[in-house]
């Protein structure tokens, strides 16, 4: 099985919205950028960008199990963008 798996993002994402949605935890977020050099920390994802998000993320790295678990599951989307 491969370590990572992909997801699209949805209009308005951002690196933080991506490490809640898939890690269940804000701090996930410079895992985030790591496994995805093209991301800008304070930049919006165009919409329809391919992200690579990791099965298992590694023991240092803080992830809450269950949020993680659920918001997986249940396929939630996170997006806190804001258009005026």
């Amino acid at each position: 099985m491969d370590e990572f798996y992909q997801k699209q993002t949805e209009l308005g994402q951002g690196p933080f919205d991506l490490a809640i949605q898939e890690y269940g935890n804000i701090e996930a977020v410079f895992m985030v950028l790591e496994d995805n050099p093209g991301l800008d920390l304070l930049a919006n994802v165009p919409a329809g960008t391919t992200v690579r998000f990791r099965h298992a993320p590694p023991s240092d790295v803080v992830t809450d199990g269950e949020t993680m678990q659920f918001m997986r599951r249940n396929e939630v989307r996170v997006n806190n963008a804001q258009f005026v």
